[in-house]
């Protein structure tokens, strides 16, 4: 059973969520973070990993989250980002925060997803609060946000400072993917949200072919 992990500071700013992620396949857990995230957010992004996970795709994923979207509050929105959603994030934090983006020795551009988010959120020329949403495998890999030699890149500016806090362990992706590899449906099933028995035997078909 995986943790997620929600990163946040109580602001009356206008709020943006990031939740990153592989996503393979998105279970209840990913499910109910997003519902919880778009309760606390004007607008959230779910970044979808474009990297394959024992033979699960990036396309699989984005179609299981196009059949939740109908259960979910309508101000999310799904976006499938190449390289690591971790690092998009830091990046969308960076252009939001200074204007533009900061190169480093890995990266002298941002890659295209953190960018197409970031000019999102900067459409609204406003000060913001960006909450952040990662499982628990992500979580030391947020640092940077809580480095103070970092802080001219991270905080201070467009981005309210991020804190921490915690989400209820819910599903594990590992166990759902175990599932699916034994054919077990009543056991795959009872990783995902509370849709329909239609939706679930859809989700299933989409991703054993059966």
């Amino acid at each position: 059973m995986k943790s997620f992990k929600l990163f946040c500071e109580q602001t009356t700013k206008p709020s943006v969520g990031l939740f990153p992620g592989a996503f393979k396949p998105p279970h209840k857990g990913h499910f109910e973070t997003v519902k919880k995230a778009a309760l606390e957010n004007s607008k959230v992004f779910v970044l979808i990993s474009a990297v394959d996970r024992d033979g699960i795709t990036a396309s699989q994923s984005a179609n299981i989250w196009n059949l939740y979207k109908p259960y979910l509050p309508k101000n999310v929105s799904f976006i499938t980002v190449a390289g690591s959603p971790v690092t998009v994030i830091y990046q969308i934090v960076d252009i939001v925060n200074n204007g533009q983006f900061t190169p480093t020795p890995r990266a002298t551009a941002p890659l295209p997803g953190a960018l197409n988010v970031a000019l999102i959120i900067q459409g609204d020329k406003t000060p913001i609060e960006i909450k952040l949403y990662a499982s628990k495998e992500d979580f030391d890999r947020y640092n940077a946000f809580f480095d103070p030699a970092k802080s001219n890149i991270y905080k201070g500016k467009g981005v309210v400072n991020i804190d921490k806090g915690e989400v209820l362990r819910i599903a594990s992706a590992t166990e759902a993917r175990q599932a699916l590899k034994e054919k077990n449906y009543e056991k795959f099933e009872s990783y995902l949200p509370k849709i329909t028995k239609e939706d679930k035997h859809q989700i299933y078909k989409l991703l054993t072919n059966e």
